[in-house]
């Protein structure tokens, strides 16, 4: 190896050596490769992150889809309970009639029965 220096500076401007120059220019295409292949990663994780945000997102509107059927099932459940007891009461009142008719025909016939002895 000579004992040229690496960099000079002339009349022409800066001139380096053809080892460091390449060293610089293996140094910098490196840099550039690496920025590649940093932004083609950040680029994959972010098309993943969004494709993970839709999937997300579809299944929370098919939860809330999900929700709104089953309130309405509830609302259906609830109303007919509400039904069923209207019914129930109203079948209560019936017997209570029935009960209070055979109560009064019970009395009637001990009557009767008292009268004739």
């Amino acid at each position: 190896m000579t004992n040229k220096p690496r960099i000079e500076n002339s009349d022409r401007g800066i001139t380096l050596s053809r080892g460091l120059a390449w060293t610089i220019f293996g140094f910098l295409f490196s840099l550039s490769v690496t920025g590649v292949g940093a932004g083609i990663k950040f680029g994959t994780q972010m098309s993943q992150f969004s494709t993970a945000i839709d999937v997300l997102q579809a299944s929370g509107t098919k939860r809330d889809e999900r929700q709104e059927e089953y309130g309405s099932r509830i609302r259906s459940l609830e109303n007919g309970a509400s039904r069923d007891g209207a019914r129930f009461e109203s079948v209560m009142r019936d017997m209570q009639e029935v009960k209070a008719g055979l109560d009064e025909t019970n009395r009637l016939l001990r009557q009767l029965l008292t009268q004739r002895n």
